[in-house]
């Protein structure tokens, strides 16, 4: 198969004191798993603050 165009570029690994942190970015498994993450620990937290509330008025 030819390939016209440019390759794709590289992905450069971080280095340095942030690069545990930005290597959650970089690895797609690690990124969904913070953010499914995220968006539980958001939905526990809505339900908290609906705790007693009342959806259904009284008949």
């Amino acid at each position: 198969m030819i390939r016209i165009g440019r390759p794709p570029p590289a992905i450069q690994k971080p280095e340095g004191k942030l690069a545990v942190i930005t290597s959650f970015y970089y690895d797609p498994f690690k990124w969904s798993l913070v953010k499914s993450v995220g968006m539980f620990l958001l939905g526990v937290e809505i339900a908290r603050q609906f705790d007693g509330a009342v959806l259904m008025p009284a008949a």
